[in-house]
């Protein structure tokens, strides 16, 4: 839960990420499947080290980090 946080919130075919304060969510014809994209973007926003994070240089790794 992001409570007190403003964050922007897109849709962009290069989905699903993080950009600071900008979610970028896929383009989903299932509302289930972008409810669990952002779910997860929400999840990371407020658990991960954004620092680490962008310290991995592997695109592949950076996808499923």
């Amino acid at each position: 839960m992001l409570t007190g946080e403003r964050v922007d919130v897109l849709i962009s075919a290069d989905g699903p990420r993080i950009e600071g304060l900008k979610f970028v969510l896929p383009e989903c014809a299932d509302d289930d499947a972008l409810t669990g994209c952002l779910a997860l973007l929400a999840a990371r926003f407020s658990y991960s080290d954004a620092d680490a994070l962008s310290r991995i240089d592997a695109p592949i790794e950076q996808r499923l980090a």
